[in-house]
């Protein structure tokens, strides 16, 4: 074992010899420069933890200096002074660096906790669309606020909303990876949030006329003729825009959950967006709706959970998303070119807006604000709101009656029959 006050002459006119030797650095302990009969020169540290000599691998040289070696070695030292092994940290920020974004994904999915969500559809879709493609084969531990950023600002040019919705995925992700312990920080906590605009979509009464009509009405085309509109489709859109209720939470509605004697639909707290048990009273187009739709035996009520459901059973959330946009593709107001009118008819109409339709209504009609909101299950959280623990169920049932009748009424006019049947002409559909 050859001992030597190193240099960076005496590092560079070191020559590869028959067998491999080592050259240990008089002024720094432990530190040693390998050089094999090949002429490659690595640097090392020999230390001991525990009693056990221990080798960590610094770099080679010339890529390494002597400088950054004794540096190096420094800081090695340093933490074997702390009882840190720096060989098992390196060897645990490896793994780390082998844990790409993909295998996170794939766990993420896999835990039930995850997969109870109410969002975690629309979810896994964001993150299949938009994380994976940009990030998947990266690890977890090299994603930086910067590229958080760089993701959420490059979705927000065309999709404010959609962007401030991903910057919360990927947060619940890397939260994920933090409890895994494979990170140390989320670089997506405490960023500043995508600013958005809020929506202010409404159904214009035609608009509503011919929907309400177009779902409702059974002299309309035959049902279920239309691309994703089926029957099954059909019920659940009249049921949304009879209620105001999330479109989660419809398609979602389990049979366990209706009790159509006494005209209610009792949602638990697991099953609404803020975890807040909810009481919808049923006027009667939905319970004519569900009266029709709920399998005659109660055996039959048991296999079959969902009052909306696919043939093996399963909700149709992720097949409803679709169909609003498929319903406005088709019936859009258009040019004499066939392009369509931005602004006019079914023009940037989402499900949601239904929602924001039945608010507008119930307002028009006299609904005082508060009921509205027991209706739509939002909460101010207010010291009020936590403590008034009565539901307004008598002023909730009302005002989705007198909604109803303003929908009987506007969807009996002679225009929105006609609007409804054209549209489905127009579509194909008849």
């Amino acid at each position: 074992m050859a001992i030597a006050k190193l240099t960076t002459r005496t590092v560079a006119s070191l020559r590869p010899r028959a067998s491999r030797y080592e050259v240990f650095d008089k002024d720094t302990p432990g530190l040693v420069l390998r050089v094999t009969p090949q002429g490659r020169k690595t640097w090392a540290l020999f230390y001991r933890v525990g009693g056990r000599l221990r080798r960590l691998t610094l770099g080679t040289f010339p890529d390494i200096d002597l400088s950054s070696a004794r540096e190096k070695a420094h800081r090695a030292r340093v933490k074997v002074f702390d009882a840190v092994d720096p060989a098992i940290e390196r060897a645990a920020a490896h793994d780390a660096a082998a844990f790409t974004i993909a295998k996170l994904v794939t766990l993420y999915a896999k835990e039930p906790t995850t997969r109870q969500k109410a969002s975690w559809s629309e979810e896994d879709r964001v993150l299949k669309r938009d994380v994976l493609p940009a990030w998947g084969n990266r690890s977890v531990s090299s994603i930086r606020r910067a590229d958080v950023r760089e993701l959420v600002n490059a979705k927000a040019v065309d999709a404010p909303v959609m962007a401030s919705r991903l910057q919360a995925h990927v947060s619940h992700l890397l939260n994920y990876a933090l409890d895994l312990e494979i990170i140390d920080a989320n670089p997506a906590a405490r960023l500043k949030k995508t600013p958005t605009r809020s929506r202010e979509r409404v159904l214009s009464r035609d608009e509503t006329a011919a929907l309400w009509a177009y779902v409702l009405d059974e002299t309309l085309p035959d049902r279920g003729s239309s691309p994703g509109w089926s029957e099954t489709m059909r019920d659940l859109f009249a049921v949304l825009l009879a209620t105001g209720q999330r479109l989660g939470e419809v398609a979602r509605m389990k049979w366990a959950d209706v009790d159509l004697a006494q005209r209610w639909w009792s949602l638990p707290a697991t099953a609404t967006k803020n975890a807040r048990a909810h009481r919808v009273p049923l006027s009667a187009p939905v319970v004519s709706i569900l009266t029709r739709r709920r399998p005659e035996k109660d055996e039959a009520v048991t296999r079959q959970v969902y009052a909306f459901s696919t043939i093996d059973g399963s909700n149709i959330y992720d097949r409803s998303r679709k169909a609003m946009a498929a319903l406005c593709r088709a019936f859009v107001t258009k040019d004499d070119d066939g392009k369509a009118i931005k602004g006019g008819a079914w023009d940037d109409v989402r499900a949601h807006d239904l929602r924001r339709t039945v608010a507008t209504n119930l307002g028009e009609l006299g609904t005082a604000p508060h009921v509205i909101s027991a209706i739509l299950n939002h909460t101010d959280g207010s010291i009020t709101a936590v403590y008034n623990r009565f539901k307004y169920d008598v002023e909730k049932r009302q005002a989705l009656e007198r909604w109803a009748a303003r929908m009987a009424a506007i969807a009996s006019d002679k225009r929105g029959q006609e609007d409804a049947v054209e549209m489905a002409a127009a579509a194909g559909w008849m």
